[in-house]
């Protein structure tokens, strides 16, 4: 039986820039990344980016960092190699949870998050009632939501205490 040699055409190593640690997933390195995976890449940046402001701005210093059901392929070790501290994130992902709105009310009503960064649809009816909870409760709140029309990722501060 003959091996299939194109998988050692991929590269499992994430590759990370030092300024804003721009992840670049999985794919050929003979071939140009796609606008779909350029997207990607910019959308995970930017989440990365986001955890990487909560774990150092000093009113976030306790409490969990929660990120619930990531779109990405978001791991602790992936976080760690852009050199964000992972002791106070929590990662949840979407075959974790059996019931979203419970847990996503809980964290932002209770004493132990320090901040909820979650990938909700921008046009979620969801939105308005997790921003009133994140508001009363002092939750930061951060979506990083796809708008349904076109899927463009848009980063949607919730909570007026979650501006950067």
């Amino acid at each position: 039986m003959q091996r299939n040699t194109n998988a050692a055409n991929y590269n499992p190593v994430q590759q990370l820039s030092n300024e804003s640690c721009l992840v670049v997933g999985l794919k050929p390195q003979s071939l140009k990344p796609t606008y779909f995976q350029q997207m990607h890449d910019q959308s995970l940046a930017a989440v990365v980016s986001t955890i990487e402001h909560l774990t150092t701005e000093s009113m976030f210093a306790s409490g969990w960092i929660l990120v619930l059901a990531p779109v990405h392929q978001l791991t602790k070790q992936l976080l760690e190699q852009c050199q964000i501290s992972t002791q106070r994130i929590l990662l949840i992902s979407q075959r974790q949870i059996s019931n979203f709105d419970n847990l996503m009310r809980d964290a932002l009503t209770c004493s132990t998050c320090s901040a909820v960064v979650s990938f909700l649809p921008s046009d979620s009816e969801l939105l308005d009632d997790y921003e009133y909870l994140a508001t009363k409760y002092q939750t930061p709140l951060i979506n990083h939501g796809v708008i349904a029309q076109n899927n463009v990722e848009q980063e949607r501060p919730l909570a007026k205490v979650a501006t950067h």
